[in-house]
């Protein structure tokens, strides 16, 4: 079932971690956000898709849910952040998954 314009998808189970891990683990290719290192970082995004989101919209045909985490997770631009951003396609699959600019 395909999401509505604006509606995250329900989540498919389906998780990307090869790109997530290629990108954006601790110590992997540089300028982009990182998770803390020895993050469970699959846990963190499971965790994630089932919590609350404090933003979520459509972007070029896939779908943002951020939520916010309750603690740091990683770091965005040198900054701790708790923001977890959550990419989805239209199937609910998770395409990617990393740190945002934190909120405060």
């Amino acid at each position: 079932m395909e999401a509505q314009e604006g509606c995250v998808p329900n989540f498919s189970g389906k998780i990307d971690m090869d790109h997530i891990l290629e990108r954006h683990e601790f110590g992997s290719l540089p300028r982009a956000s990182k998770f803390l290192e020895g993050e469970d970082i699959l846990s963190l995004i499971r965790e994630g898709v089932n919590k609350n989101s404090i933003s979520e919209y459509s972007s070029q045909g896939n779908f943002v849910k951020e939520v916010d985490m309750g603690r740091s997770i990683g770091n965005y631009n040198n900054k701790e952040t708790t923001v977890l951003r959550i990419i989805f396609d239209s199937k609910g699959d998770v395409l990617t998954s990393y740190p945002e600019k934190p909120i405060f």
